[in-house]
């Protein structure tokens, strides 16, 4: 038998390598479980930030088009004030 390094000898009996893999094996799922849910709530966090941004710009343009009509039913002329758009 070859001669083992005094680093080596605890892992020479099976049940300590079963011990280090089962060890090696829980760490990998972990990260990976980790990895995953990380990825699947960042992807979950885009979408909601893109949702929100959608409906606030159809908000906006909501608010020139009714701002746009008000003035064309008064018939005031000229174009919509960016002041009057964003104090609305």
């Amino acid at each position: 038998m070859t001669r083992l390094t005094t680093w080596a000898m605890p892992f020479h009996t099976l049940r300590t390598r079963l011990l280090a893999w089962y060890f090696l094996l829980a760490v990998c799922a972990t990260v990976s479980a980790i990895g995953v849910t990380r990825h699947l709530y960042c992807a979950r966090l885009d979408e909601k930030a893109e949702e929100s941004l959608t409906a606030e710009v159809e908000r906006f343009d909501r608010t020139i088009t009714q701002q746009t009509m008000s003035q064309l039913n008064a018939n005031q002329p000229g174009s919509v004030g960016v002041t009057a758009v964003f104090d609305s």
